[in-house]
């Protein structure tokens, strides 16, 4: 199963205002009011007009919106698919939620389908994985949880606002 993370938007959260090339955009991963996991993409100068709770913020990167050439689509999905992966481990938590765990799993073997990762040693099958991101060799451990259908329907519900 391929699961798509929402595209970079294309207009602002907060004003409805489009983003151009050269515009440097906050992206943010949270979880809502209801539960669910929502994204937000705004202009840098914006970001303090939007109200997250610290403590429901998941990932937060910084990105520059570049000029759309063809076949971009597709590169773009992956950049924000790592971006969200990266941005689970930017914050210092002393225990992740399931949540979070279920989401680094996740997206661990998704980038490591597209070669974004590499998996360090032999594959765990249970505890951590090291996985090294190939562009930075940046080491992350991401932990091996067995994705039963229940986790699977509980990704779904996650990423039923970020599923296109």
């Amino acid at each position: 199963m391929d699961w798509q993370i929402q595209r970079f938007g294309r207009v602002s959260t907060v004003t409805g205002r489009k983003f151009e090339p050269g515009d440097l955009v906050v992206c943010l991963i949270y979880v809502g009011p209801e539960g669910d996991i929502q994204r937000a993409d705004m202009h840098q100068e914006e970001e303090a007009d939007f109200d997250v709770m610290e403590q429901s913020l998941l990932g937060r990167w910084v990105r520059s919106v570049k000029e759309k050439l063809g076949d971009e689509d597709n590169s773009q999905s992956i950049q924000s698919t790592e971006d969200l992966f990266l941005g689970l481990f930017q914050h210092d938590r002393s225990e992740d939620s399931e949540e979070v765990e279920l989401l680094k799993h996740f997206l661990g073997l998704m980038l490591e389908r597209r070669r974004v990762l590499k998996p360090e040693g032999p594959r765990a099958h249970s505890g951590q994985q090291t996985y090294i991101h190939t562009k930075s060799k940046q080491s992350y451990q991401v932990p091996v949880l067995a994705l039963e259908p229940e986790m699977l329907l509980r990704l779904h519900e996650l990423f039923e606002d970020l599923i296109l």
